[in-house]
């Protein structure tokens, strides 16, 4: 085991690549480890974790601020009282937006370190902690501040990613899940040294999506860099052979300009569009008609089509799929939903205060959300995110244009 003594202050002015390459000091294997036996056995090691943020005209130097303003102003959560209570924030400016967060308990006084790399609209976190301990950290922060969301995509972008790395031939793992809202029936499927036509043929007999893929960047047959992507805003960089950091670099700068690509691609276009709504009476009721929209398509054998079409149990009916959606933006306290016909809502943020239309095309087996007038990214990522825990068998998100 390799405990990380790190001089975090010793960033200040330092390039990104220079602090990238202190980090990966700790996860090197070096020629002569390789030689031993020892090295042979499971040995536990850090492993460089890089979350993606989408910010929203957030600097990091806020961060104490405005956890401090929750807790006196606004939050009655007992859990993020303890949070706070337990734990004291210290945001450094290291130049050249690039900051250093600490996270202190001060109950055992165990200390918490974070990097952050800051641009206009999103942050890059790296750190050596333990994942254990990243949802009472750095992840607790993400979640309480509004203005800082993790870009989460879907798993079959989180594949095409693979593609457009690629990364075909380097896969040698995944986990791929089916986790339908209200739903006993859960499938985890984890699948060691198996690659992209292993993942096919799962897909045959489960509806199960990749949630993370093990990758190992091979000069044949030594792995030179290695880690993990997740389809929840983040990867890793687990380990790398001696002489291959520019590698690394690489690796994190290309992986991490592919999320913030994909979340462009879909949620953040609808600004650029006269998306205005035009509300016409079709003789069932209102509809909103935008030159922006967001298809989310389901997979055509999940839904039966007949009621004798029971051969796989875990197809459902369109009535079925509209019901989980109804009830689960019921039941979710960030929003209002008012159903102007069956297979019609009408979603608020109350959060943003955006509006979204959502409608269900059973003809095509598509789910269209149609936003309102000023309609930001951040309630689009968001629904579609939710969507993804209502029905697992999602097959793509997509964005669809029509011409200004």
């Amino acid at each position: 085991m390799i405990k990380p003594v790190i001089n975090y202050k010793a960033f200040r002015s330092k390039s990104r690549e220079k602090i990238l390459e202190i980090f990966l000091k700790y996860i090197t294997i070096y020629e002569e480890e390789i030689q031993l036996k020892e090295f042979k056995k499971k040995t536990w090691r850090p492993h460089l974790k890089i979350f993606i943020v989408r910010t929203y005209d957030f600097s990091p130097r806020s961060i104490s601020e405005r956890l401090k303003q929750y807790y006196y102003d606004k939050v009655k959560d007992k859990r993020f009282i303890d949070f706070i209570d337990t734990f004291t924030i210290l945001v450094e400016d290291l130049k050249s937006n690039n900051y250093y967060l600490k996270m202190e308990n001060s109950e055992t006084k165990k200390k918490f370190h974070f990097i952050i790399f800051s641009e206009k609209n999103y942050w890059t976190i790296i750190t050596l902690a333990k994942r254990k301990y990243l949802d009472r950290t750095i992840l607790k922060i993400l979640k309480a501040i509004p203005e800082l969301e993790l870009i989460k995509i879907t798993p079959r972008h989180l594949e095409n990613l693979v593609h457009e790395q690629g990364y075909d031939n380097n896969i040698k793992g995944f986990i791929a899940k089916y986790k339908p809202y209200q739903s006993e029936r859960k499938i985890t499927v984890n699948v060691y040294g198996g690659d992209l036509k292993d993942l096919d043929k799962i897909r045959e007999s489960f509806f199960v999506e990749p949630t993370s893929f093990v990758y190992s960047l091979k000069n044949s047959p030594t792995g030179l860099v290695e880690g993990k992507i997740f389809f929840d805003g983040n990867f890793t960089i687990e380990r790398i052979i001696e002489g291959y950091a520019p590698l690394a670099i690489k690796t994190i700068k290309s992986l991490s300009k592919s999320f913030e690509k994909i979340n462009d691609m879909l949620y953040e276009r609808v600004e650029l569009y006269d998306n205005a709504p035009i509300l016409t009476n079709d003789g069932m009721g209102l509809t909103i008609k935008s030159s922006y929209n967001i298809v989310i398509r389901i997979k055509e054998n999940r839904i039966k089509r007949t009621k004798e079409d029971t051969f796989n149990i875990d197809k459902i009916t369109y009535d079925d799929l509209n019901e989980s959606i109804v009830n689960f933006f019921k039941n979710h306290p960030r929003y209002l939903i008012y159903s102007e016909r069956q297979f019609s809502h009408f979603i608020c943020d109350k959060l943003t205060r955006n509006k979204v239309q959502l409608t269900i095309e059973q003809k095509n087996n598509n789910i269209i959300i149609y936003p309102f007038k000023n309609c930001k990214g951040m309630t689009l990522r968001d629904i579609c995110n939710r969507m993804m825990k209502v029905e697992s068998s999602i097959e793509a998100i997509e964005p669809f244009y029509f011409p200004n």
